[in-house]
């Protein structure tokens, strides 16, 4: 009976394998056998992937930086800067970066304390303009500055270098004083004869005003006499309603002014702001009412020790006398 061999397809690399156990050289795995080409192109793929995915993080974090820089301007420059809302407290910052050199925003807005102190022009001139009042170190970080100029230069658009900005209401989410104020109840919230509602401490002890008592305010912060002329009613208003700086932020974190004596003391500063150049404390009155007060002790003292007991002593004396 005929047995028919189907012939058997042996693959290469059984053939290979196969004569080299007969020459005695020991078999390799065929992975190890495979072209060097395979494996550096696997290498060139991985190291691609990397590269690409590399190169999407400039773009992810230029896309972030206008909404970390609103998170940064709502939390520390809303209280006192607009972006094309008119001047508050401070200038309006709309086109500011098309006015201003970034380099020169980012160090004022990080440190400008240390800007101010160098004797910078700019911030001279900006000192001026705002009578004498001078922008606090917030604590930004560079990363924060540039955050919050790439978001300003997309709200503002299409702004002009130079461009006057006509004044506008308080930004969108700004609380907004009552209509009208009471300036005397506005007076008596200011030396503290009326207490705030939340507990916080009377402007009087850290801030002046002409013509509110003999001994005047404190001298902590600036006199308030013409801080209506300086700022305008929607500025005050907003540092009032924030507390932007950085005393007045500790100091009211949680004793906030309600509208009421928000719109009081606007009423009060109003009426102050016709009055003459602020006038700090006399000193005298000071150093008058200390000798008066020691007078007044020494009086006091001697007449108590006047009317102290001395039977018993005036005896002993007497028999020691004899």
């Amino acid at each position: 009976m005929a047995i028919w061999r189907l012939p058997i397809r042996v693959s290469q690399a059984t053939q290979i394998s196969t004569r080299r156990a007969r020459v005695g050289v020991p078999s390799q795995p065929i992975v190890d056998r495979l072209p060097r080409t395979s494996r550096a192109g696997k290498l060139v793929l991985i190291v691609s992937l990397v590269a690409g995915i590399l190169s999407l993080f400039p773009l992810l974090a230029q896309a972030q930086s206008p909404a970390q820089g609103q998170a940064v301007f709502d939390q520390k420059c809303k209280s006192c800067h607009t972006i094309g809302g008119g001047r508050m407290a401070g200038p309006d910052l709309k086109g500011i970066t098309a006015q201003r050199d970034r380099n020169w925003l980012i160090e004022f807005s990080v440190s400008p304390d240390q800007v101010i102190a160098r004797g910078d022009p700019t911030a001279t001139d900006l000192v001026k303009q705002y009578n004498g009042m001078k922008m606090p170190n917030m604590g930004l970080t560079r990363q924060d500055a540039e955050a919050v100029l790439d978001y300003i230069a997309q709200q503002s658009g299409g702004a002009q270098p130079g461009a006057a900005q006509p004044p506008a209401g308080a930004p969108s989410g700004m609380p907004q004083p009552a209509a009208a104020g009471d300036p005397s109840v506005g007076r008596d919230l200011y030396t503290g004869a009326v207490s705030l509602s939340n507990g916080g401490p009377a402007c009087m002890a850290c801030h002046n005003v002409n013509g509110v008592g003999a001994l005047g305010g404190g001298n902590l912060g600036k006199d308030l006499t013409a801080s209506y002329t300086t700022f305008g009613e929607q500025g005050l208003a907003s540092i009032l309603q924030t507390a932007p700086f950085p005393v007045m932020k500790e100091v009211y974190a949680d004793h906030g002014l309600t509208d009421k004596e928000v719109a009081d003391l606007l009423a009060f500063f109003s009426d102050t702001a016709g009055a003459a150049q602020p006038q700090p404390a006399n000193p005298t009155v000071f150093v008058a009412l200390g000798v008066a007060g020691f007078l007044v002790l020494l009086v006091f003292i001697n007449i108590i020790w006047a009317r102290r007991p001395q039977g018993v002593r005036r005896a002993l004396v007497r028999g020691g006398s004899r």
